[in-house]
């Protein structure tokens, strides 16, 4: 079945890189794995009585934090935007003022 909307060159490209190997690699499989064993540690050292107030407040910590990674992403996917059009302009003008116009 086709899609009703064109998927943007922005969302086909995340797809592409979030669906890739660049996310499964041996680096980020480690950082991934001590991250969450970190965390793991430090909910067993927190008493019984306050784990529920603990598991919200690290609910929204999570919440917050990828939010943040989220906003860090964008900007730095934008940039790389702006600098390749900047290239372009440099490495080849004739091109680019033909596309511009």
């Amino acid at each position: 079945m086709k899609p009703l909307l064109k998927k943007s060159f922005v969302e086909e490209r995340t797809e592409e890189i979030s669906e890739g190997d660049n996310l499964k690699s041996k680096d980020y499989d480690s950082l991934f794995r001590t991250a969450h064993g970190a965390f793991d540690a430090i909910r067993e050292l927190i008493p019984k009585n306050v784990k529920k107030e603990f598991d919200v407040l690290s609910d929204d910590f999570y919440y917050h934090m990828d939010k943040l990674h989220f906003y860090i992403e964008m900007q730095v996917y934008k940039q790389g935007l702006t600098d390749g059009f900047e290239l372009a302009k440099i490495l080849l003008p004739d091109i680019y003022d033909n596309i511009s116009k």
